[in-house]
């Protein structure tokens, strides 16, 4: 995994916010798949799921788009059984005070249902609802139902960070302004024509490039099928704002 401390002075403040620029576009892209393509969006699974409304036919739609699905045991026949399981574990977090609590305290819960996910036993032909502790998988399925101040777990971004497990990944977005800058973004993206989108997936997008490698970061963002992107020019005018406005913001969270 890639250590990134002292990655911040290898790029001037223009790649940076190209990076900016770069993850307001992913979230929007993501977020609002156009219709007619046949392709889910994340808005369209968040409006299904939020406020404990998960299921399991949910769990294997997003699992599979986020790439973490093979954590989910399909030993004989039981998928459909685990994946029920599981989106009814993570909607308990809609019946707490998950949503309330800082970062740390989330991820913490978090690890438990991943933890009890995977005990030998649970499931009713005796084996375990997933392969192994998928904090991946959960982190990813909370944030469909409980998104406000939340953001998923993924090892590029725990690299564009500089920390290599799940705990410390929320503990330095929990000192590094995380609450802060989603707080700010999200007030700027509400007086925009685009309020639905999240401040907190923006960053997830941003660490989500910045994790690339050290020195990949300029240039995974120069590749012809990046570079090329057309946007609605109200998207290119939020990225150009939020990147002239909150640079430094994004940069701190690197540490």
């Amino acid at each position: 995994m890639v250590n990134v401390h002292g990655i911040r002075p290898m790029f001037s403040q223009s790649v940076w916010k190209k990076a900016i620029r770069f993850a307001v576009h992913e979230h929007y892209q993501s977020f609002y798949i156009p219709p007619g393509t046949g392709k889910p969006s994340d808005k369209m699974d968040l409006d299904a799921c939020r406020r404990g409304n998960l299921t399991g036919d949910y769990v294997m739609a997003i699992a599979g788009r986020y790439k973490v699905a093979r954590g989910v045991v399909v030993k004989k026949g039981n998928r459909s059984e685990n994946a029920d399981a599981i989106a009814s574990a993570v909607n308990a977090l809609s019946n707490s005070n998950w949503a309330n609590q800082d970062l740390k305290i989330r991820a913490l819960e978090c690890q438990k249902i991943a933890e009890e996910l995977c005990k030998p036993g649970v499931a009713k032909n005796g084996g375990a609802r997933t392969e192994g502790k998928q904090v991946s998988l959960v982190s990813k399925l909370a944030w469909f139902v409980e998104p406000d101040g939340w953001t998923l777990y993924d090892s590029l971004a725990s690299a564009a960070l500089g920390v290599n497990s799940f705990e410390k990944f929320y503990c330095a977005l929990d000192t590094r302004g995380f609450f802060d800058l989603s707080a700010q973004l999200n007030a700027e993206l509400a007086t925009s024509p685009h309020k639905d989108l999240f401040g907190e997936r923006i960053i997830d997008k941003f660490l989500w490039v910045c994790g690339q490698s050290m020195a990949g970061v300029d240039r995974f963002l120069r590749k012809p099928e990046i570079a090329s992107r057309k946007h609605p020019k109200s998207v290119d005018d939020l990225a150009n704002a939020i990147a002239a406005n909150h640079a430094n913001d994004f940069i701190k969270l690197l540490g």
